[in-house]
């Protein structure tokens, strides 16, 4: 179903309207659920201030295709190739595509891994990185920001605050010679001029947990100005998850182990983080199992976990959303695999994080190497594109 842009438009205009829509909504929200625009896969979905829609998708082959970028407000809008250089982004391994951030003045920032080289089946050490500054017609040229690290795999991924902080961090090698998941570290590239100039990367973490080289990494901002990021570890015995806080002034990160799983291959996952103003919601995969908790910034530690409901068995890919009554959605994938598509399945859960009864669902077709995106609108209601 595709979503009420134009409803979305006019709560935007008229907060008395929402207000009121909003005391009248039921308790439990509905889901509408829509594809993503001309057949592509691995959707990204992020509303501003105003209510409109920004949209980035992968278009072509898997293991070199495009990036498109829409702007909806009322209807569907104008589609740019965000990608300057033809077939240089990749979908392949489900975690390696884009992701992207909005600065307050509107300039959409994105980020990702560099297509295999033709004729190998090594990916190019480049975390490629663009913008579309607001009412500029099409992407600047792309830029690789990787410069001091090695090996790259895993996706890397972006966050911005306020309209100059821009943050675009991933897992790596710290020398050439560093093969081993247990060697790889957390780097962080900087900007503080709305992505203008990016400072080379930093090695920030990763001595005492390693990083799972396939998986990828999700980090964002707190409403109060802290950066935290969600990785997957790598040491002889666990690949588990760890929660990153970064000080004040980035000069230092402090790490905490979320969970344990004792397996010694990667699961190629990725996790979910969206900050608002009670705190960060995150979600994230073990074993099969979807889980969902809240992230204290301070002392990094989550709480409040809890399983989606059901036995998770191959529930992979969690992407979360959060309405204006603090109502959770979690949207995530089932049975997806190399190069195989499944079923996207979502929950809807309290404020307090309980599954709330009847606000479950399920639906087939979901490509191979893509993912669902979610959203809330202006009447609490959620919107799932896959």
């Amino acid at each position: 179903m595709r979503a009420p842009y134009a409803l979305i438009a006019v709560l935007a205009s008229q907060p008395g309207l929402a207000e009121e829509l909003r005391s009248a909504h039921l308790d439990t929200p509905s889901v509408h659920v829509e594809r993503v625009p001309a057949k592509g896969i691995q959707p990204h979905v992020r509303r501003d201030a105003d209510g409109s829609l920004h949209l980035v998708y992968f278009v072509g082959s898997a293991k070199g295709g495009n990036l498109t970028y829409e702007h909806r407000t009322e209807e569907p809008g104008d589609r740019l190739r965000v990608n300057s250089e033809r077939n240089t982004a990749v979908a392949m391994g489900t975690i390696r595509g884009a992701q992207f951030a909005l600065t307050e003045d509107g300039t959409v920032h994105v980020v990702w891994n560099g297509a295999r080289r033709e004729g190998t089946s090594q990916s190019p050490d480049a975390v490629y990185y663009t913008r579309l500054p607001t009412g500029q017609g099409s992407f600047e040229p792309q830029r690789n920001l990787m410069r001091n690290s090695f090996h790259l795999d895993g996706g890397a991924n972006i966050a911005a605050h306020g309209t100059e902080q821009v943050v675009v961090s991933w897992h790596a090698a710290p020398t050439e010679e560093s093969m081993s998941a247990q060697d790889r570290r957390i780097f962080v590239a900087r900007s503080e001029d709305g992505g203008q100039k990016f400072e080379g990367e930093k090695e920030v973490y990763g001595k005492k947990s390693g990083a799972c080289e396939c998986c990828g990494l999700t980090s964002g901002f707190t409403t109060k100005g802290t950066f935290l990021i969600l990785f997957r570890s790598a040491t002889k015995k666990d690949r588990g998850m760890w929660a990153l806080t970064a000080s004040r002034g980035f000069k230092s990160f402090k790490g905490k182990a979320v969970d344990r799983w004792s397996i010694q291959t990667c699961p190629m996952s990725s996790a979910a983080i969206v900050s608002q103003a009670s705190g960060s919601v995150t979600a994230w995969e073990n074993d099969g199992q979807i889980f969902l908790g809240s992230l204290e910034p301070s002392s990094g530690k989550i709480s409040r976990v809890k399983a989606a409901p059901g036995k998770g068995t191959d529930r992979k890919h969690p992407r979360v959303a959060v309405n204006l009554e603090g109502q959770i959605c979690v949207v995530w994938t089932v049975g997806t695999g190399w190069n195989r598509g499944g079923t996207i399945a979502w929950q809807i859960f309290s404020s307090k994080g309980s599954p709330l009864r009847s606000a479950s669902g399920s639906e087939t077709g979901l490509p191979a190497w893509s993912f669902p995106a979610v959203w809330a609108d202006d009447t609490g209601d959620f919107h799932v594109m896959y």
